[in-house]
């Protein structure tokens, strides 16, 4: 992977930074609430106590960890 690819993963994965609110998919938002019920019961605290920020960056990162780059842009990263 080259620099300009690592920069265009970076800004990808940081909508934020402009403002912009990332795009879930109605089955990327139900693997969310899957992900923050498991945890949540895992360590035994309620739902409302897993943050949102962080379970969604979980679904991005997870998203590039498994998927070939050449399939990145099918799912938005």
């Amino acid at each position: 992977m080259g620099v300009v690819d690592e920069v265009i993963a970076w800004l990808l994965l940081r909508p934020r930074l402009f403002g912009e609110a990332r795009r879930l998919t109605p089955q990327q938002k139900a693997l969310i609430e899957k992900w923050k019920r498991g945890i949540a019961s895992a360590l035994g605290v309620p739902v409302e106590a897993i943050r949102d920020d962080v379970a969604e960056r979980w679904l991005v990162e997870w998203m590039r960890a498994l998927v070939k780059p050449e399939y990145w842009g099918q799912l938005g990263l």
